[in-house]
């Protein structure tokens, strides 16, 4: 069962330790989740706003085409959220298609995550919005996060800050809208989301953080 907490009271979560060396050339030490990696790497944090969202990264930049987009949208529940994924799919000749690419994170009557809904985690031979919910679904599930920082990998976007303030959208009642969006695609989509209602951000995610999370096991439903 997930338990409400505000970002502070998430004690440091030991589980999903890694000891490896990522291909971005990141090190992720021992006996800490592979999502907390404060590393020299993620200073200089970006934060810039655009028509309203919020797109966030960090100074160390992968290889070109080595990231993709992670946007997300909160909605008040989920027949706005439903609404908000037909309006992509009809949009795919203006935007791409993104059927594969969405997810949603929404909570079960039962407060627990509704994990049948969090997108593919593989799309093909690649990771899909599965694969990142998936993991996000996995610490919120256990009531707790990593101390402040990163939380895939010091060149993604996200922190763990994001993932609390995202837990909170959800025992509000929320509903949030993932598309996993390359790079040309991400404006767009984030303009659609955002004429609907949707409350929009967007993170970098590298290819190495997608590949590590769709190794992890599942979220129990």
């Amino acid at each position: 069962m997930r338990t409400a907490s505000s970002a502070p009271q998430y004690p440091l979560c030991p589980i999903l330790a890694r000891d490896s060396e990522a291909e971005e050339g990141h090190r992720i030490s021992e006996n800490r989740p592979f999502w907390a990696m404060p590393t020299e790497a993620s200073e200089g944090l970006l934060d810039s706003s655009w028509l309203g969202y919020r797109q966030r990264g960090h100074g160390a930049v992968m290889s070109k085409g080595a990231t993709k987009q992670f946007v997300l949208a909160v909605f008040d529940g989920g027949v706005a959220a439903d609404r908000a994924i037909r309006v992509l799919d009809a949009a795919r000749a203006t935007i791409g298609s993104v059927g594969d690419r969405i997810g949603v994170l929404a909570l079960t009557p039962r407060g627990q995550i509704a994990t049948d809904r969090l997108g593919p985690r593989m799309v093909g031979r690649e990771p899909g919005v599965g694969a990142a919910l998936g993991v996000i679904a996995l610490a919120l599930e256990g009531g707790v996060l990593p101390e402040w920082g990163p939380f895939f990998d010091a060149g993604s976007g996200l922190l763990t800050d994001d993932v609390a303030r995202i837990g909170a959208e959800l025992d509000a009642g929320h509903v949030v809208v993932a598309v996993l969006a390359e790079n040309a695609q991400a404006q767009p989509v984030i303009a659609h989301l955002a004429q609907l209602g949707g409350k929009v951000e967007s993170h970098r995610i590298t290819a190495g953080a997608l590949r590590r999370a769709s190794t992890l096991p599942a979220v129990n439903a």
